[in-house]
């Protein structure tokens, strides 16, 4: 899961379904609450173990740490020398999750499933909203600092409990992807110091305000508008794969990634690397349809829940948590 998630397209929810511990995560994660802070407040560690379910939640995070910091460096240095072909590979996968996502609107409705003309208007209109968004200057060149950090952690970590939807993928539209990446070299160097602590800090704070605040409000979406919620989650993604546009003009020699801010153009047929780029973006999208159909391979196992039901499973009212 850690592997998977450093990689823009790639869901972490998905591969915790093909592992068979989505539910259990899912559960773990939204008993984040109200009655958590309670216990603790109370000084009932014991219970605060069970109902946290602290001794799976410490062995996955574990395993999503070290995954994240073997590839996450990778990745880096992928976008920064190879930005082409890997963002090619980012638009291949980003296109598979949508495809994902947007057969689900047909399967997690309770009484009306498919595409009804509702759905599709918020796909169109969330697909047209996100296009807009992503372009926008303020996300070619953000804020990056503690607060932002804060909300970047807030927003990605909701993407943990639907299969399909990418944390890194959403970092990398609010642009801090190549910051928050750039933590794993540090920390593996030992080049650690007092601001990173702080964003660190900060960052996972908003993580945690995420999984309190806005994993609720997901599963209530989910409970209540299932299929219309899926639908405007399929547009965003698929407005913001213009962010992932890889055919851009050279990075000029002496300016950093960083500071780089890619120029898109339109491929030519007769340019090789279009079609080597294209390639790279097959291979993407094949990859994620096949985590797809391992996943539902699983799900066809007997007393083993499919992926709509695993997301419905999300979906379902608070208080059936008992």
């Amino acid at each position: 899961m850690g592997a998977a998630d450093t990689v823009p397209g790639v869901s972490g929810g998905t591969v915790a379904l093909v592992l068979g511990i989505y539910t259990r995560l899912v559960t773990a994660v939204s008993r984040v609450d109200l009655h958590l802070l309670s216990l603790l407040r109370r000084g009932r560690l014991r219970e605060v173990w069970v109902y946290l379910d602290c001794r799976f939640l410490f062995w996955l995070l574990a395993g999503i740490g070290a995954g994240a910091l073997t590839l996450a460096s990778v990745t880096r240095t992928a976008m920064e020398t190879q930005f082409t072909l890997t963002f090619a590979l980012f638009t291949g996968l980003i296109a598979g999750s949508v495809l994902l996502v947007a057969r689900l609107v047909g399967e997690t409705g309770r009484t009306l499933t498919g595409w009804t003309p509702l759905r599709i208007g918020l796909l169109l209109a969330a697909t047209a909203g996100a296009y807009w968004v992503v372009g926008l200057e303020a996300l070619e060149n953000p804020p990056i600092g503690p607060a932002y950090l804060f909300i970047c952690g807030a927003i990605a970590i909701c993407a943990m409990i639907l299969p399909g939807i990418s944390g890194a993928f959403l970092l990398l539209v609010l642009g801090g992807y190549h910051h928050v990446s750039g933590w794993a070299k540090r920390l593996t160097s030992g080049d650690v110091d007092a601001t990173m602590l702080i964003e660190g800090i900060c960052f996972g704070a908003g993580m945690v305000l995420g999984l309190a605040l806005f994993s609720k409000l997901l599963r209530w979406l989910l409970a209540t508008h299932g299929p219309a919620t899926l639908a405007a989650l399929t547009g965003a993604m698929l407005g913001s794969l213009r962010r992932l546009w890889p055919f851009v003009e050279p990075r000029p020699e002496g300016v950093t990634f960083k500071e780089w801010r890619p120029e898109p153009f339109l491929p030519s047929p007769a340019d090789p690397e279009t079609w080597l780029a294209l390639s790279v973006a097959g291979a993407g999208f094949a990859a994620v349809l096949l985590l797809d159909w391992l996943g539902r391979a699983r799900g066809e196992e007997p007393g083993e829940p499919t992926m709509a039901e695993d997301v419905q499973t999300v979906g379902r009212p608070l208080e059936e948590d008992g």
